[in-house]
């Protein structure tokens, strides 16, 4: 029974990702925690959708360049960390319409 709810599962949240995003090619599925995240590449930017066990998706996540963050952010990571390179920041937006930035 366990694996056919994974099978229905897998099938929800492969429709709802490819409803939202069409365009999405060569998608990696792992699973996180009790969620399941879809990785994959939009006009070549790495981007990613989490979903519950239910098949909704509660966030998404979009590689952004450094200065796509805040300016207060920028301005704070150039004072606090000058000699440290920020490897890759991302914006995520969670189901409710939340920004958090990472």
């Amino acid at each position: 029974m366990k694996k056919y709810f994974f099978v229905v599962l897998a099938i929800i949240c492969s429709y709802t990702l490819h409803e939202k995003f069409p365009k999405a090619k060569e998608v990696k599925w792992d699973k996180e925690d009790n969620n399941f995240e879809a990785s994959f590449k939009l006009n070549k930017i790495a981007n990613s959708v989490v979903f519950n066990n239910e098949g909704e998706i509660l966030e998404t996540e979009v590689e952004i360049n450094f200065n796509e963050l805040p300016k207060k952010a920028v301005n704070y990571i150039i004072k606090n960390y000058k000699n440290q390179k920020v490897k890759e920041t991302a914006k995520i937006i969670t189901a409710k319409g939340n920004i958090i930035y990472e």
